[in-house]
């Protein structure tokens, strides 16, 4: 299997030689205040951004050379906006006139339209609606306005990471301990703003998947999606769930048409009492788990469902990453700076097998990884430089806040709240 990531092809009618890139690989330390770059070819540290305290998650406005990034910092409640061309911390958001301040924001993600889903535990409240915990914020990145949103009014709703696939929105719902499903509007079912998220009635837009056990007679305790924490997909046909109060891996159709049918199967990954699955990854047709409790990878079909595992050389993990092409795996110590290198094989015909070790790149805890092939001239190592601190707005867009577009759109009221509990 190739590690090459240079690519080069003589035009030798022009006499030129055009270069691409490797991936650029971007991590977010949890434990600290920074996010960490560097070349996925060379594993070469290119630099390091000081963004908010305990950055979790990280996503760029366009898969390929990307311009901004987007990073969920959970514990100083902040959406740092990182450039990438110069490198450096361009503004801080830290909430909207309609939602509020960011309350733990723990998931972000683009959607195909280039957007930017941001999801966290706000408890929010906003005139003629009930309280409720749990919003999803839709954000332009480039006026960095939220410019759309859903906030759930279930008083336990706690959203914790986000997806999109198959032209839906997934959440996971450590609170209500399920997958929230959230459908584009239609003709049918059109949506108003801001959004409290249906789950029956008229115009249903959203499903809630979960563990249907008590709902048995005699109810029977609940075994899977019991702390629903991170997600991954292949964007098309899989979403996958980490949960973090069990050690099982939920496989999710993502084209479901029947939410009864929508789960595939729970992997039991086999773990001993008390440890729990940290995080997940997809790559071709296979899904990655792992746990910080062991040093061990777990590799699960998407189609079979067969499980196997690779040693990590004695790292226990917290946070996975996947190489653009797939060929790559990333995994972040729980405690320390190391990151593992694991060689996949996107085809599956070969197992993964055990690479580098990373050391000194991240300083602590790594965990939220992203990936993206980028321009050669893409800058690397400026110094950061400042430019807003926001709610909600930046130096380079309008804040009208409630009294202009917001308010407009506000006007149009949001839909009555039924949790489904089939």
């Amino acid at each position: 299997m190739s590690r090459r990531r240079i690519v080069l092809g003589a035009l030798l009618s022009l006499g030129l030689t055009l270069a691409l890139s490797a991936d650029r690989v971007w991590v977010t330390n949890l434990a600290g205040n920074t996010i960490v770059f560097f070349d996925s070819g060379s594993n070469a540290l290119l630099g390091t951004v000081t963004v908010g305290d305990g950055p979790i998650d990280i996503a760029a406005d366009r898969a390929a050379d990307p311009q901004r990034l987007f990073v969920a910092n959970s514990v100083s409640d902040t959406i740092s906006v990182v450039a990438v061309n110069p490198v450096g911390q361009v503004g801080t958001l830290t909430g909207d006139s309609l939602f509020g301040p960011y309350d733990l924001p723990s998931g972000v993600t683009r959607t195909p339209a280039g957007q930017i889903l941001v999801v966290d535990q706000k408890a929010t409240t906003f005139p003629g609606t009930p309280s409720g915990r749990g919003t999803i914020r839709v954000i332009d990145p480039q006026t960095l306005q939220t410019v759309d949103g859903f906030r759930d009014a279930s008083p336990t709703a706690q959203y914790t990471d986000v997806v999109t696939a198959h032209g839906r929105i997934w959440v996971a719902d450590a609170g209500d301990q399920g997958v929230a499903v959230v459908f584009p509007p239609s003709a049918a079912a059109p949506w108003s703003y801001p959004r409290t998220l249906i789950y029956q009635g008229g115009g249903d837009f959203a499903d809630f998947i979960e563990d249907e056990s008590d709902e048995a007679t005699p109810p029977a305790p609940k075994t899977f999606l019991l702390q629903p924490r991170r997600l991954a997909t292949d964007g098309s046909t899989r979403v996958v769930v980490a949960d973090a109060g069990s050690d099982v891996v939920t496989i999710i159709d993502a084209q479901y048409a029947q939410e009864s049918l929508a789960i595939l199967r729970n992997v039991d990954l086999g773990l001993a009492a008390g440890q729990t699955v940290s995080d997940v990854a997809v790559a071709g047709g296979f899904a990655y788990a792992v746990s910080s409790s062991v040093a061990t990878l777990f590799r699960i079909n998407l189609t079979t469902f067969a499980v196997d595992t690779l040693a990590l050389g004695g790292l226990l993990p917290g946070g996975l990453g996947v190489t653009s092409d797939g060929e790559l795996l990333y995994a972040g110590a729980a405690a320390g700076g190391d990151i593992r290198e694991v060689n996949l094989d996107p085809t599956g015909v070969a197992a993964p097998a055990l690479g580098a070790l990373i050391v000194g790149v991240a300083t602590a805890s790594p965990f939220g990884f992203l990936a993206a092939p980028v321009n050669a001239n893409s800058g690397s190592g400026s110094t950061p430089t400042w430019i807003s601190t926001s709610t909600g707005s930046s130096s380079e867009s309008n804040d009208c806040g409630l009294l202009g577009a917001e308010a407009l759109l506000l006007v149009l009221g949001a839909a009555a709240f039924v949790r489904r509990r089939p």
